[in-house]
């Protein structure tokens, strides 16, 4: 398999993590990941922009094969589900302007994918993330679950 570079976003309107490897014959390579916080002050449109321009930011800084995103489900709060929503509408546009493939990844098979387990709690993402990407230390939470997404991708492309 040709290596691959791939953006996995686990979006928010809060908080919003990516996560950049490469993978090369099922051999992957950390690159970089990170959180990117907006303010509840803020009107709702105005951390959407501002989403807009991070992932624009992020295209242009790394510019990925595929961007691989959190699918979105409604557990138990309705409101959150449909807030995470306009991200990855935010996320799909962006990508989809620059003509880049775009993949879903529901949260469960991502956890099954890096961890064995579809239930594994957050910290044995993060744990598995760092283990995987040989990192000193484990990512903060939404950054781990963005890397986590592009793991997925890129285990699920091979």
């Amino acid at each position: 398999m040709p290596r691959k570079r791939i953006l996995g976003i686990d979006p928010g309107t809060l908080k919003a993590g990516y996560g950049v490897i490469e993978v090369e014959n099922r051999r992957v390579s950390y690159i970089d990941c990170g959180t990117l916080v907006f303010s509840s002050k803020d009107l709702m449109h105005v951390r959407l922009g501002q989403l807009a321009k991070h992932i624009d930011e992020l295209l242009d800084e790394y510019k990925p094969d595929v961007v691989a995103l959190e699918r979105a489900f409604v557990h138990e709060n309705v409101a959150s589900a449909l807030k995470i929503s306009l991200s990855r509408g935010v996320v799909m546009a962006q990508a989809g302007m620059r003509n880049i493939s775009l993949s879903e990844h529901a949260p469960a098979r991502v956890k099954k994918v890096v961890t064995g387990k579809g239930s594994a709690k957050k910290n044995a993402v993060k744990q598995r993330v760092k283990m995987i990407c040989k990192l000193d230390a484990a990512p903060q939470e939404d950054a781990a679950d963005a890397v986590a997404i592009a793991i997925c991708e890129g285990a699920l492309a091979s």
